[in-house]
């Protein structure tokens, strides 16, 4: 199984534009507009779906908030999205969820203490990364 940042015509089959499109703009550090976008089918979904939509909606809102300097507001979001994450197979429409929470832990575990002291490091910001298998759960 290969990764990739980017979504295939197979991705895109299946599942829904709004998804894709929150994906897109997570990747670029649209946080904000990534939340509003995943709102919008997360209102609308249920079970599992409805709680990754919601883990992925409060990992963006965690980094939206780092990016404003609310440094414990984002660290509160982002245990709150791992904690939603955590509750979900390891494999999630075609996201490694283990993996992506890895790179959150990294992120929130190191940025947070360096950005108090005025450190701030935009390339180690996680994103996703498709697998190339095309699943629900």
């Amino acid at each position: 199984m290969t990764a990739q940042r980017v979504c295939t015509d197979e991705h895109q089959k299946h599942y829904p534009a709004e998804y894709l499109r929150g994906i897109e703009l997570f990747n670029a550090g649209e946080y904000f507009q990534c939340h509003e976008i995943l709102e919008s089918i997360w209102l609308v979904s249920c079970g599992r779906e409805k709680l990754f939509y919601q883990g992925l909606i409060m990992a963006a809102v965690a980094l939206y908030h780092y990016e404003l300097g609310r440094f414990g507001a984002a660290r509160t979001m982002y245990r709150k999205a791992k904690a939603r994450l955590e509750r979900l197979p390891e494999r999630f429409m075609s996201l490694d969820v283990r993996a992506f929470i890895g790179e959150l832990d990294a992120f929130f575990d190191f940025t947070i203490e360096e950005a108090r002291a005025g450190g701030h490091h935009p390339e180690k910001r996680p994103i996703i990364i498709f697998g190339d298998d095309v699943t629900k759960g």
